[in-house]
């Protein structure tokens, strides 16, 4: 049972290594299905979900793709968590899951600023694999 409790999450920024997005992937599935609560993700994550068949997630630009044309008219990942968009950041960096290096500099960048920012504007924040599959449970039931 997590600490989080269910009626304090409302809406949550997800940022997932590519073993988190297969691991967490049916629970996220029923809470955006079941819930009113909007889900912002990053390009990576959204895209994984949509292909496997879970729609409704808000794109989120990375610090890292904030000059890119591409995402010039896409909402900036620190904008939703200084304006406090989110109850709760789920962000699981490679590694996590038996690796012991990011994937990339600029994904452990944009992933060590997610986790900074989270602790400055006093979000709760889960890196863990285990107590993200325990909360999105918890949301699920």
């Amino acid at each position: 049972m997590s600490k989080i409790k269910k009626q304090e999450v409302n809406n949550i920024l997800i940022s997932l290594s590519e073993e988190a997005k297969v691991a967490l992937r049916p629970l996220l599935h029923v809470v955006i299905q079941k819930n009113n609560r909007s889900i912002y993700a990053t390009q990576g994550t959204k895209k994984y979900f949509n292909e496997g068949g879970t729609k409704g997630m808000i794109v989120v630009a990375k610090f890292s793709q904030n000059d890119d044309e591409e995402f010039l008219e896409t909402i900036k990942i620190q904008d939703v968590i200084k304006s406090k968009l989110v109850s709760l950041i789920i962000n699981i960096p490679s590694g996590n899951f038996e690796k012991n290096e990011y994937d990339s500099p600029s994904e452990r960048t944009d992933g060590e600023t997610i986790r900074q920012l989270a602790c400055d504007y006093g979000i709760p924040l889960i890196t863990c694999p285990k107590q993200a599959f325990d909360v999105l449970y918890d949301l699920a039931n």
